[in-house]
């Protein structure tokens, strides 16, 4: 199944001082990185390697990123 690059999947609006800095949890579980699958008639979650990214905005490539694997 082809699938988008990126997704929103959590988040959290956090206001920060100029210069200051923000402590935020976001909760990410599993499920949430699943889809319908047509062709089982149920959802899925891939067993492959996600990257997660936190930014500013979407197409912030300065954050933070994490690599988790789903066995």
């Amino acid at each position: 199944v082809e699938r988008v690059v990126r997704e929103l999947k959590a988040f959290k609006k956090q206001m920060v001082p100029t210069g200051g800095k923000a402590h935020v949890i976001l909760t990410l579980p599993i499920s949430d990185l699943g889809y319908f699958d047509e062709s089982i008639n149920d959802f899925t979650v891939e067993p492959i390697e996600y990257e997660i990214l936190v930014g500013a905005h979407s197409l912030d490539e300065s954050g933070l990123r994490a690599t988790i694997s789903v066995r």
